[in-house]
């Protein structure tokens, strides 16, 4: 494991001498692939979750108590009420304006009749209480929730990493069984003579830098087509491994 990882990080010239890698070792890496992509994906959306039921929970806390009875927002203040980081706003007089909303990366803010969804700064999605299912939902039901959620959070982690890690392997599999078909394409235009099943593990190895690249930046959430790059990236190292393999 060790040593493939070492060539697969720092000498990418040299994947082709992984070819011939046996079954376990090869799933062994497709596991590591998967669990370092589960890593970094469970990270950022644990990191927003926690955070959206924490703010959740402060702002319920500071509310007088509302219902969405005949799907509008029925609530007795005169100013909206933020949460503290401003992720959720209750705005029911609908006094808070679009050149006023917040700009952080997620907020919700709770209108007289729907609600408004946004990622930095950018209105993604408006959900009239009719289409919402919020019919008649009061604050002591979304309190109960919420802390329903929280009390359960360690149960809920757990299931939602083991899902995630069991997806990124079909994820890693699949990745590596389309840029496989590309290693074993050039390898036979380059007369390097390799099997499917060598061109399978070499796509396999070629994975872990573009896998890395693709958690930093899932972690870091920037606005970028995360799924073209890594693709490409993939693609470039299979390439670039199949052609530094000598021909027997």
């Amino acid at each position: 494991m060790f040593e493939s990882l070492k060539v697969s990080l720092l000498k990418p010239n040299n994947l082709g001498q992984l070819v011939n890698k046996k079954a376990g070792a090869v799933f062994g890496f497709i596991l590591f692939l998967a669990l370092l992509l589960s890593v970094f994906g469970f990270s950022s959306f644990y990191h927003t979750s926690n955070m959206f039921l924490k703010e959740a929970q402060a702002v319920l806390n500071s509310t007088p108590d509302f219902t969405f009875k005949d799907d509008v927002l029925n609530m007795q203040t005169d100013q909206p009420i933020y949460s503290p980081n401003k992720m959720f706003i209750f705005d029911p007089n609908n006094q808070v304006k679009a050149e006023n909303y917040p700009k952080g990366s997620y907020v919700v803010i709770f209108g007289k009749v729907k609600a408004t969804f946004m990622e930095n700064g950018v209105v993604v999605r408006e959900t009239n209480y009719m289409n919402s299912g919020l019919r008649d939902i009061s604050k002591q039901e979304f309190t109960e929730l919420v802390d329903w959620l929280i009390t359960k959070e360690t149960v809920i982690w757990t299931t939602i990493f083991a899902g995630i890690f069991i997806y990124m392997i079909f994820s890693t599999m699949f990745t590596a069984f389309i840029l496989g078909i590309l290693a074993y394409i050039i390898s036979n235009l380059q007369k390097k003579e390799l099997t499917f099943g060598q061109a399978f593990k070499l796509a396999i190895f070629s994975l872990t830098v573009p896998f890395l690249i693709k958690g930093i930046l899932v972690l870091a959430a920037w606005p970028v087509p995360i799924g073209p790059i890594t693709w490409g990236l993939g693609a470039v190292y299979v390439v670039m491994a199949v052609r530094n393999i000598k021909t027997s």
